[in-house]
Formats: structure tokens, sequence, C-alpha cells
């Protein structure tokens, strides 16, 4: 079925697949001061989890409008510093093409982070991330406090 932002039937149906792939792939629900449903899975043998800001309305329980936002795709360490690039899922298309590329999205994350995990950084020892140049770069930014 092709998704249609403005049915509120369509935004209710999309929330519900949403959940129910995140329940069936391990994510639980996080307990977060905001207005999103947010879910994470935690990484075999790191400090790190995979994070899904699921653009599901608390109150409402529907993902929002359109052009509200789409649903986000991240990873963090124990520190809830970013370890890699978040990842966006526009809700646009079929219902389960949306719920595929999510799931896509939500794999490829799992993958970088874990690679990464043993990636640290020469100077500091602190976790590292992929810059948009496709460099390692220090979480504590630690060059930039050498010169201080």
């Amino acid at each position: 079925m092709k998704y249609n932002p403005r049915s509120d039937q369509h935004r209710k149906l999309l929330a519900d697949k949403i959940k129910e792939k995140l329940k069936t792939c391990g994510f639980e629900q996080e307990e977060a001061d905001c207005a999103e449903l947010i879910f994470s899975r935690q990484i075999n043998g790191t400090d790190r989890k995979v994070i899904v800001f699921s653009s599901i309305g608390k109150k409402s329980n529907r993902v929002r409008l359109v052009g509200s936002d789409a649903i986000r795709v991240s990873a963090i360490d124990e520190d809830e510093r970013g370890v890699i690039k978040n990842k966006r899922v526009n809700r646009t298309g079929e219902v389960d093409d949306i719920i595929e590329r999510m799931y896509q999205r939500m794999r490829t994350s799992y993958k970088e982070a874990l690679d990464s995990h043993s990636i640290k950084c020469k100077s500091c020892g602190a976790n590292t991330f992929l810059s948009k140049a496709g460099k390692r770069v220090c979480v504590d930014i630690c060059w930039k406090n050498k010169g201080e």
C-alpha cells in the first residue's frame, strides 16, 4: 500500500509497523524526555547501541505529518556520543518499502558501529567516528585540546 502522510489511518498503520519491526529486531523503547518514541538495541560485546528516532509521536501514537521529519538511525557510545553518522529514512513510497529501508539502515548502522568499536584514537584512546571526509576523528576532540 502506498503511504499517504495526510491519512490518519496510514500514519497509524506505519507507526504500528515500525514498532512491530523494531520489536522483532530486538529493540526496546527508551525512556526519553522528548515528543517522539526512541528505540535502542545494545551492540553485543561493546559499549555502543543503535538508536532509532522513530518519528512516532508519544501522544498521538502516529508518525508525524509529512515534512516534519524522517526516521533517523544512529549509534552512540556509553557517554551518548555519536559514533556513526545519522542515517535518514524518508517516509515515502510503499509502507513495506519504508519498513525495509529502515531495517537496512539499522543493519548498516549496527555493522558500522561494531566495526569501528576497535578503532581507538592513537593519542588518547577514546572512541573514534568517521567524518564526512572519510577520516577517523576522536570523539573527545583531543587534537584541539593540545593547543589550549
